[in-house]
């Protein structure tokens, strides 16, 4: 599970105590977030999804990153018998969220997670969201999993208060809903107290963000030897300023590094790269015969059908994530051809 930056999150966490189910609307939070387009608070960075798999309400497993990609996700953390912060905030979200013209609607995914299993059962959990949307999401996981995965994202983890004579009890737990957008970045919160009026504002924009790089026909070879293969991908600039791939990450690989094929004196080499810079709008294609990437000390054999995760780092975007299928080295021309159908050029 990926160790978020604490400073990415210091906004939230003063706006967003922990506290038994309560929390005051945050003024001066909107304020910043009108700076910025939006009505709820704008990280100083953004955040990357977390990766991690609950269970859902009908009792199979729920990989978030997986089962959420290219939606706006809105992640939050509460439990079915909380008074007031967890069934105002689900409201509000239905409310708004009908609203919108039915395209959009489905373009959103609410995920709840519980922070009291002991009595949140998905049986209670799919009940209570029904009451405000049947699209609603519902994971439950050990409260030693879920806390795990709130101290991955730095937020403060439940605590359980002291129960009442009838065994009652409050939960403490981060009161703002986590928004990710398609791009599978978060750049704003929304703490307790955000009204449906701003929700009706942001949920839009928050649908109109596209991501800054797109990586496409990413592809590992089956390994040649041991324990390195090649790494194949295209990548495309979004925006209007350049960039730069500066790093590579994969599960299966100690270390990666990027490389550029040359020939010199009638020999074949390959040379390290710093960078594979990508213009303004621009795109860098890593191919067979020219820039690419070398993943090294791989921990297990690879076949084709696998899946390898990998994480790109760049100048400008950031981390992007992405997912490699290994393949024949035969079967790469063809997979990696344009749309116009020529080979590739081996080059950015």
């Amino acid at each position: 599970m990926m160790k978020i930056d604490r400073a990415a999150l210091v906004i939230a966490l003063a706006a967003s105590t922990l506290a038994g189910c309560g929390a005051a609307p945050q003024d001066g939070a909107r304020d910043e977030g009108l700076a910025e387009g939006f009505r709820g608070m704008v990280l100083p960075r953004p955040i990357p999804k977390p990766e991690f798999t609950l269970t859902d309400t009908e009792g199979e497993p729920f990989d978030f990153r997986a089962e959420t990609d290219g939606r706006l996700t809105l992640l939050f953390f509460g439990y079915t018998s909380c008074p007031d912060v967890c069934p105002v905030h689900m409201a509000n979200l239905a409310a708004v969220i009908d609203g919108l013209p039915r395209p959009l609607q489905h373009r959103i995914a609410v995920v709840f997670v519980t922070v009291d299993p002991e009595r949140d059962t998905p049986e209670r959990i799919r009940e209570w969201l029904d009451a405000f949307d049947p699209r609603f999401i519902g994971l439950r996981g050990s409260r030693a999993a879920v806390d795990s995965i709130l101290s991955s994202l730095q937020l403060p983890t439940a605590v359980l208060e002291e129960p009442d004579a009838d065994g009652d009890y409050l939960v403490g737990h981060p009161s703002q809903i986590i928004a990710f957008t398609a791009d599978g970045v978060a750049r704003v919160l929304y703490p307790f107290g955000t009204r449906q009026a701003d929700w009706a504002y942001d949920l839009p924009r928050l649908l109109e963000i596209e991501p800054a790089i797109r990586v496409s026909r990413a592809y590992a070879a089956v390994p040649a030897a041991g324990d390195r293969t090649a790494l194949y991908f295209t990548i495309e600039n979004l925006t209007d300023a350049p960039d730069a791939l500066l790093s590579v990450t994969a599960d299966a690989a100690g270390r990666a590094e990027l490389h550029r094929q040359v020939t010199r004196g009638g020999r074949v080499r390959m040379e390290p790269v710093d960078a594979v810079e990508i213009a303004a709008g621009g795109r860098a294609r890593l191919a067979p015969g020219g820039t690419h990437v070398m993943l090294l000390e791989l921990d297990r054999p690879l076949k084709p059908g696998d899946a390898l995760r990998l994480e790109l780092v760049f100048r400008e975007a950031g981390t992007v994530r992405a997912r490699a299928e290994v393949r024949p080295y035969g079967e790469l021309e063809s997979l990696l051809a344009d749309d116009a159908g020529t080979a590739p050029d081996g080059g950015n």
